[in-house]
């Protein structure tokens, strides 16, 4: 990785001086880049509160504020600058004064290019070995404060312990008065598996809070934890970064993530680990990719309700796509999504009643005289158990229902609604077809559609099936079909009231009408 060049702030009352000193050494050469330069203290001090140079060349004899006045005043700010002086006499007092400010060279007036190449070179060390010290410092802190919230959070200990788990990682938060946060992440990384996603990750978490010190990353099993330190952070978390992160993700991968309440201690960071833990264990009806509060839809537990009618549910959906109502398909598949919820309370029982209702909505797509292309639908179901979250589940479904839709070639709602009706009962006439089953498909109230279908076709909704019906039984009885076997498939319940439709309608009997 690239090092970023170490900055450089020239500070002199003479012009030709900070000319002279930008182009003297090859300042690249040694990792530094000249970012500024000072004619006065005063502005010197203004430009260290600027460009937060990591080395200051300040010539000790300015008027107003001299050198080391500046080095005294930018000290009480800034304990990692450092600085080179600039005179041009020599004065045992001046080097004094500088060396207890922790100056790094002390150079004389006509300045020797080759001592300032050398003790810019050993500044650049310096800078470079305490940097490397820093790391392993922070890294110790890092693997500390992992170990400690850990064990503080998922394992509770009691007692003394406790109480010395809490007060050190109290210091290694910054300190008591804070408010925290707990948040979990959940990375999945979809079929392939990739640890490098998740280590991409991690990274990038660790990189975003650090550098706005916020807080702190530390890992929780399979989960990332995080700790944040300011009351805003994770508002700001939330509005900018979660948004972009899923461009650092592999292609498949996505995530949940949750969070406890604010709490005014360390000692109280169990019981925001805690909610943030209990709403991880929902994160199956929980949307991917935002961050979800204590009051997230979804969070919460549903209270049982009654088992809902897959089948019917099957039915109806079938019906939707049947007529080619997308609108229609997207409504159903909402409500049996709050119907399955509301009865399954695990995972794996929702999805198995989704596996049940795509599987029966299949079988009616595939019944004699239907023929789409249910492979794709199969293969949902086959790998329905996948799914980490119920929204990609409802999206896969949505559109494997599409193009089963488009499968069966309908060409939907473009057609006047009469024509719809009579060409879905000449279609599904074998079903349990009821008036109200169409006006609920069609978006109308039974009574007005029922009028509507009898000025249209001058028959009742009712007669109108059973001359259907009774058509298809001559068709199938002609072609040698047992009458109970031809009652079956055309959607009466036996024989007997086949007998009672065709006197009816015919004023014969079904055998009249047997090959």
């Amino acid at each position: 990785m690239e090092t970023q060049a170490r900055k450089v702030l020239i500070v002199d009352d003479e012009p030709m001086i900070r000319k002279g000193l930008r182009t003297i050494i090859d300042w690249e050469a040694y990792g530094f880049c000249v970012v500024g330069d000072a004619s006065s203290g005063v502005e010197a001090l203004s430009k260290h509160m600027q460009l937060s140079p990591d080395l200051m060349v300040v010539d000790i004899k300015m008027p107003g504020m001299n050198g080391l006045q500046v080095i005294e005043e930018v000290r009480k700010v800034d304990d990692k600058c450092c600085f080179v002086i600039l005179s041009g006499y020599s004065d045992f007092t001046y080097a004094k004064q500088a060396i207890g400010y922790g100056v790094k060279g002390y150079l004389l007036k006509p300045i020797n290019k080759k001592e300032l190449a050398l003790l810019v070179k050993q500044i650049g060390e310096h800078i470079g070995d305490r940097a490397v010290a820093e790391r392993k410092v922070k890294l110790a802190q890092a693997v500390r404060r992992a170990e400690l919230l850990k064990t503080v959070l998922v394992n509770e200990p009691e007692g003394r312990m406790l109480e010395s788990h809490l007060q050190e990682l109290e210091n290694l938060l910054g300190g008591s008065g804070k408010p925290y946060q707990i948040s979990l992440i959940r990375l999945y990384q979809g079929e392939t598996g990739d640890s490098a996603a998740k280590i991409l990750f991690e990274e990038a978490l660790i990189a975003h809070m650090e550098s706005r010190n916020i807080g702190c990353v530390f890992p929780v099993g399979t989960d990332t934890g995080l700790v944040f330190v300011d009351c805003s952070a994770q508002v700001e978390f939330n509005r900018d970064w979660l948004r972009s992160i899923q461009a650092i993700l592999h292609s498949g991968a996505t995530f949940t993530a949750t969070s406890g309440q604010i709490v005014g201690s360390v000692e109280e960071l169990i019981l925001s680990y805690r909610t943030a833990s209990e709403l991880m264990k929902r994160s199956f009806w929980l949307a991917p990719g935002k961050l979800h509060g204590p009051e997230a839809e979804g969070s919460r537990g549903r209270e049982p309700a009654s088992e809902p009618d897959i089948q019917t549910l099957a039915r109806r959906i079938y019906y939707a796509l049947e007529i080619g109502n997308a609108e229609k398909i997207r409504s159903l598949l909402r409500e049996s999504t709050d119907q399955i919820s509301q009865y399954d309370q695990t995972e794996h029982d929702v999805k198995s009643s989704f596996a049940k209702l795509a599987a029966h909505v299949v079988k009616l797509a595939s019944a004699p005289g239907r023929q789409p292309a249910v492979d794709p639908c199969l293969s949902m179901i086959a790998n329905m158990h996948k799914h980490r979250h119920l929204a990609g589940l409802i999206e896969d479904m949505e559109r494997q229902f599409l193009l089963l839709s488009m499968g069966l070639g309908r060409k939907g709602c473009s057609e006047p609604i009469m024509k719809q009706m009579t060409d879905f009962i000449e279609r599904n006439y074998m079903d349990p077809l009821r008036l109200e089953t169409l006006a609920e498909l069609f978006n109308y109230q039974s009574g007005y559609l029922g009028k509507m279908f009898k000025n249209h076709t001058g028959q009742s909704f009712h007669a109108y099936l059973d001359k259907v019906r009774i058509e298809s039984a001559i068709r199938l009885l002609g072609e040698g079909c047992m009458v109970r076997e031809a009652a079956e498939r055309v959607g009466y319940p036996n024989a007997d009231y086949l007998h009672l439709k065709f006197k009816k309608h015919t004023g014969m009997s079904p055998s009249s009408y047997k090959a």
